[in-house]
């Protein structure tokens, strides 16, 4: 038996359980794989980025810098406020706030490599 078989037999059964797959019913629902692939690839090149300015960028505090780097690792922003002992508004602040200040120390370091 073909997958493409096993598949229209599982989706037989399936509809006469009275199951309706949103995915099949709605396609558009799921994004196509290239843009699934651009994706992944943007979000490594900002996390690629992000753990640059970890060390390269300018914090105002140390406590600051470590914050910046439990998020280039991927700790939630609830881990990092229970690790800081800080409240979890403070911790996206401190974030959102250095997103910013990375762009513009990409666009400088960018300035002075044409240069």
């Amino acid at each position: 038996m073909t997958f493409k078989q096993l598949k229209e037999k599982w989706y037989k059964k399936l509809e006469k359980a009275g199951f309706i797959d949103e995915e099949v019913k709605h396609p558009y629902l799921i994004p196509p794989p290239s843009y699934r692939w651009a994706m992944k690839e943007q979000i490594e090149e900002f996390y690629r980025l992000a753990t640059w300015y970890a060390t390269a960028g300018k914090f105002t505090t140390q406590k600051e810098q470590k914050v910046w780097e439990r998020f280039c690792e991927g700790d939630t922003i609830t881990e990092i406020a229970n690790k800081f002992n800080m409240t979890t508004r403070r911790v996206v602040l401190c974030i959102q706030g250095h997103k910013q200040l990375m762009k513009e120390a990409i666009r400088n370091a960018r300035r002075e490599d044409r240069n």
